[in-house]
């Protein structure tokens, strides 16, 4: 029976999760180094939005606008049959056999997860997007938890150079995108999360060493 590592990767807009995923996904799929991996696989939540036309978005009435920053514009239960559909007849990596703890590579102080010894086969799946870790049932699926996170300045002007469809409107960024960050990031913070600067240039450095 196969067995699975599932690696969660959320933050805000613009942190850069999206290309830090493609480029694990990349890695482990092609790397020598990973041999142990039989498969890899990559889900975006993005690609799970409801349609513009949607019946219960909820409506900026100030804005004009439909708030895409919130769990209710994802087909959250369509993802997640998905996830269970790709996990289906495998287990989940057994954390407690196969790693050893490591102070330099600690989730945080009460984690588990540090360098994998046993280099067993193994499957990986790489969860990506901005809500996952506060999704209850996604989040209980990942092993590994990251959150990229940014200030808003950063943020802003990474979003700013960005095309959306539909597109931002004035009053957008500040009303839902930064106040819905900050919303989520507090959620997220009791959970068993490791927290990142999406600036840093060594993001893929990092989190390979897990793997």
């Amino acid at each position: 029976m196969s067995k699975w590592l599932v690696i969660g990767i959320s933050g805000v807009s613009g942190g850069g999760k999206t290309t830090l995923a493609k480029a694990l996904h990349e890695l482990l799929s092609n790397d020598k180094e990973y041999s142990q991996i039989q498969e890899c696989h990559l889900v975006h939540q993005d690609d799970y939005f409801h349609s513009q036309d949607y019946e219960h978005h909820l409506w900026m009435p100030e804005l004009k606008h439909v708030n895409w920053d919130v769990m209710g514009a994802l087909d959250m239960d369509r993802m997640v049959n998905d996830l269970k559909k790709i996990l289906k007849n495998g287990t989940k990596f057994d954390w407690t056999k196969h790693v050893t703890l490591c102070k330099n590579k600690k989730i945080n102080s009460t984690s588990n997860v540090g360098e994998i010894k046993d280099k067993s086969k193994v499957n990986i799946l790489i969860i990506e997007g901005f809500l996952i870790l506060n999704h209850e049932e996604v989040r209980n699926i990942c092993d590994l938890k990251f959150y990229l996170d940014l200030n808003k300045e950063q943020c802003y002007d990474r979003r700013k150079d960005r095309v959306y469809d539909p597109p931002d409107v004035e009053g957008y960024f500040d009303q839902a995108v930064w106040s819905g960050h900050l919303r989520n990031k507090s959620e997220v913070l009791k959970y068993d999360v490791e927290f990142l600067d999406g600036m840093r240039s060594d993001l893929l450095l990092h989190i390979k060493q897990y793997v």
